[in-house]
């Protein structure tokens, strides 16, 4: 099979959910390269961090969930050129591990009492040591000391979050009308676009 056919398999067998009237359950988001969702949370903290995704195409540089300061400490840096790039505290240097546009990955991140490992797909591929960062948590985009930069191509399947082992977010994409979203199955509340232009809708489920 080439690696760049989408490969597409069901998250969602047997999982019965119930969305607010008007919400309907999409299987992805999809980013053309100028949206992106703000969590509303920070990188300070132990946390860990699963997300399910693909790239829609090979791209020089970018994240799917990133935060660093100017001097370069990037926290859970995932690259989109193809390549794992970093995960947490200075990653960068390390053996990359390459990811196939359309090709559909999961990626756990762990950062708990100042270590951090990453993983894509059950295997580990990076482990470090270090200190977060109190910047903010972006999907779809990075960010230097909050300034938005390096908008990624990609879909977002799901995406959960934990701090201290309690689950904060656990993020499906949805559409509202024809807008493009996640909601938060935790506490009921819809993430928008937080930049320009309209998300790409993945069909109903």
């Amino acid at each position: 099979m080439s690696h760049y056919s989408w490969i597409v398999t069901s998250l969602f067998l047997g999982e019965n959910i119930s969305l607010p009237s008007g919400v309907q359950r999409i299987e992805y988001l999809e980013s053309s390269g100028t949206q992106y969702i703000d969590t509303g949370y920070k990188f300070a903290g132990n946390s860990s961090h699963e997300f399910e995704f693909a790239f829609s195409q090979d791209q020089n540089y970018g994240a799917i969930l990133w935060g660093q300061n100017s001097g370069g400490s990037e926290v859970f840096f995932t690259g989109a050129n193809g390549w794992i790039n970093g995960a947490n505290f200075n990653f960068k240097g390390l053996p990359a591990n390459r990811l196939y546009p359309k090709n559909k990955y999961k990626v756990v991140v762990n950062a708990i009492n100042g270590s951090a490992n990453m993983s894509v797909n059950g295997t580990l591929v990076v482990t470090s040591t270090g200190n977060s960062n109190n910047y903010k948590e972006l999907l779809f985009v990075g960010s230097t000391n909050d300034a938005i930069g390096n908008y990624v191509k990609m879909r977002y399947y799901s995406y959960k979050r934990y701090t201290n082992g309690t689950l904060n977010l656990d993020l499906i994409p949805v559409r509202v009308g024809q807008t493009g979203a996640l909601y938060n199955k935790v506490n009921g509340q819809l993430l928008y676009n937080a930049g320009t232009g309209d998300f790409i809708l993945g069909p109903d489920i």
